[in-house]
């Protein structure tokens, strides 16, 4: 868990540095849009992890591991969308 949670840190912060510090509007646009998925990536792992720790029932467990799927889904579509802009 610490890993992932490093790994969207990590890059939260360096999209973060390259919008402030660019001057091309488009830059910035992009550079902000990837620094709020990885903000809102950390933050659902999170969120997941602190609902793992209260789960009582089966029916709460597939739920869970369904959101984190589509977390999951959301990493790979990010992952696909920056291999095609290489």
């Amino acid at each position: 868990m610490l890993k992932k949670l490093e790994i969207c840190s990590n890059n939260y912060k360096t999209w973060k540095e390259i919008a402030l510090k660019s001057k091309d509007p488009r830059m910035i646009k992009k550079a902000a849009e990837k620094a709020f998925f990885w903000i809102e990536l950390q933050t659902s792992f999170l969120v997941l992890n602190e609902l793992e720790k209260n789960l009582i029932t089966e029916s709460e467990r597939k739920k869970l591991l369904n959101m984190k799927l589509n977390l999951m889904k959301k990493l790979l579509s990010y992952a696909k969308k920056v291999a095609e802009e290489l």
